[in-house]
């Protein structure tokens, strides 16, 4: 019967960073092509995130506008929104290609621990990015809430949508 010479399956340092070499190219790709998909979708998820600040600023009446400060701020903040969808759509494949190079590495029990938080994780940051959400209109209502009377609002595109990411990211990190 065939004996192979390396039980363990251990890897030279040259052939792990080989390994590296090839998950970072794939999860590159995946990454990649999700920002592609990302740049499509900018148009309906900017209207999408542009809603909860029309709503509140037609309902207490108060001027405010979403500008774009340069020429090149739509486009930037364009490419900006695409790379982020990119990450966030193609998550699943590099979260594998990581996995799949760490995990060999771990004894059986820690493999139970990571796949135990990364169950229960997943749930928790989606539901804390819905509450986000579903509260970004009392958000943008608190600080529009700061404007004085008469006076206009003119809102960077780009600050305005940070400011949105980053309340659903901390939202949902925070529920994890």
């Amino acid at each position: 019967m065939f004996r192979r010479k390396n039980k363990e399956r251990r890897m030279s340092l040259g052939s792990h960073l080989r390994e590296l070499r090839v998950r970072l190219t794939w999860s590159a790709l995946f990454v990649f092509i999700g920002s592609v998909i990302g740049w499509f979708l900018f148009d309906p998820v900017f209207a999408l995130l542009q809603a909860p600040l029309i709503e509140v600023t037609e309902a207490r009446g108060i001027d405010a506008v979403v500008n774009f400060g340069t020429v090149v701020a739509a486009f930037d903040l364009r490419i900006q929104l695409s790379v982020f969808f990119g990450v966030v759509l193609s998550a699943p494949f590099w979260l594998y290609h990581l996995w799949a190079f760490i995990a060999p590495g771990l004894k059986a029990k820690e493999k139970r621990y990571a796949m135990g938080f990364v169950i229960a994780a997943l749930p928790l940051f989606l539901i804390g990015t819905y509450f986000a959400w579903t509260n970004l209109p009392r958000f943008v209502v608190g600080m529009i809430g700061f404007t004085p009377e008469g006076s206009t609002n003119v809102i960077n595109a780009a600050e305005y949508v940070l400011f949105a990411v980053r309340v659903l990211l901390l939202f949902g990190i925070s529920f994890v």
